[in-house]
C-alpha cells in the first residue's frame, strides 16, 4: 500500500474554506441583504454545516475509503453506467408493485431526496458490496438448502387475477404523470362511464392503456389480489364478481377503481431452477450485510489515517 492510500486526511473545514475562497470568483462575499443587514457566504456555509451535522462529512469519508480500497484491491471503480442500471432496476421494482406509471422522481419526492443524493448513495452501496463481496460465493447446494428451508417465500399465494383501472381525483396520491384537478364527483362519473364502455366492449381497456390517461394494472403483466384479502372492505366486491365479469365502481383512498376478474389462480411454488440465481443473490447480500454488522468495513477504515478537524455534533 503506498503513502497515498495509507493516509486519508479529510479536512472538511478546509474544503469548505477553500470553497469560500474560490467562491469569490463566482459568488459575492455577501449572498443576500435584508435592508442594510448583509448575509455573508461564511454565515451561509456555517448554517449549512450546523443543519447537516456529521452526515455529509461521514459520507464523504466512506466514499474516499471505498475509492482507495477499490484501488488497493485492484477492483474496478463504480461507473456511472452501473449507477444508472441500479436506479433503472429500482424504477422497474417500483412499477412492479405500484403500476407502470410509478417512477424514480416520484419516489425521490416522497423520500425528500434529490437525484444527486440517490446517485451518491447508490455508488457507495455498489462500491461497499464490491469490496466486501468480491470473494464471496454461494454453491448450488447452499442455495438449494436455503430454498427448501424458506420455500414459502418463493410461493405465490392463491389469488384472483384482475385487470384494474383507477381514476384519480384532486385528493388522490397519484403518480405525477396522472395527477388531476378533477373533483371526486367528476372522477366518479368518468369511472362509471369507463365501466359501461368496458362492459360493452372487452377491448376498450386496450385503448385506454394506449392513451396512458389512467392508472391500469394487470394489462401488460399479471396482477393478482391474494385470497387472504377476500374479506377486506375494498375487495369484497372484487371477490364477489364472477370470473370474466367486471366489478362495480369501488372507491378507496386512491380513487375510483374498476376491476375485471380474469381468473382464480392456485398457489404456486416456483421451481428451484427458476429462482436459483435470485436465491444466490439474496444469500450473498445476506453475507455482505453480516460482514458489515460484524465490523468488516470499520476494520478497513482503520487502515487509513482519517482526521476530522470539525467539532460537529450529530443531533439526528
Amino acid at each position: 500500500m503506498n503513502k497515498l492510500t495509507k493516509s486519508l486526511g479529510l479536512v472538511l473545514f478546509s474544503m469548505v474554506s477553500m470553497a469560500v475562497l474560490l467562491a469569490d470568483e463566482v459568488l459575492p462575499k455577501v449572498v443576500a441583504k435584508v435592508g442594510e443587514n448583509a448575509i455573508s457566504i461564511n454565515e451561509y456555509v456555517k448554517r449549512l454545516i450546523d443543519q447537516d451535522g456529521t452526515k455529509t462529512m461521514e459520507n464523504i469519508i466512506v466514499e474516499k475509503v471505498i475509492e482507495l480500497e477499490l484501488i488497493e484491491m485492484k477492483l474496478s471503480a463504480v461507473t456511472e453506467n452501473e449507477i444508472d442500471l441500479h436506479i433503472n432496476l429500482m424504477e422497474k421494482q417500483l412499477q412492479s408493485t405500484q403500476g407502470p406509471y410509478a417512477n424514480i422522481h416520484t419516489f425521490l419526492k416522497n423520500q425528500n431526496m434529490k437525484m444527486g443524493d440517490l446517485r451518491r448513495k447508490t455508488k457507495r452501496e455498489i462500491g461497499l458490496r464490491r469490496i466486501l463481496g468480491h470473494t464471496l460465493d454461494v454453491s448450488d447446494d447452499e442455495a438449494f438448502k436455503h430454498y427448501e428451508e424458506y420455500k414459502k417465500f418463493y410461493t405465490s399465494p392463491e389469488a384472483r387475477r384482475v385487470i384494474a383501472i383507477t381514476v384519480f381525483h384532486r385528493e388522490s396520491p397519484a403518480p405525477k404523470a396522472l395527477q388531476s384537478d378533477r373533483s371526486e364527483a367528476e372522477a366518479k362519473d368518468i369511472a362509471e362511464n369507463i365501466r359501461k364502455s368496458w362492459v360493452e366492449d372487452d377491448k376498450y381497456v386496450k385503448m385506454l392503456w394506449e392513451t396512458k390517461q389512467y392508472f391500469i394494472r394487470g394489462f401488460d403483466k399479471p396482477f393478482g389480489i391474494p385470497l387472504t384479502m377476500k374479506l377486506e372492505k375494498n375487495y369484497l366486491n372484487v371477490f364477489g364478481t364472477p370470473v370474466g365479469k367486471i366489478s362495480e365502481v369501488i372507491l378507496d383512498k386512491n380513487g375510483f377503481n374498476i376491476y375485471k376478474v380474469v381468473a382464480d389462480l392456485p398457489a404456486r411454488v416456483a421451481p428451484f431452477e427458476e429462482v436459483k440465481e435470485n436465491v444466490k443473490g439474496e444469500l450473498i447480500a445476506n453475507k455482505i450485510e453480516k460482514s458489515i454488522q460484524d465490523g468488516e468495513f470499520e476494520k478497513i477504515k482503520k487502515k487509513y489515517k482519517i482526521e476530522r478537524y470539525l467539532d460537529l455534533k450529530d443531533d439526528k
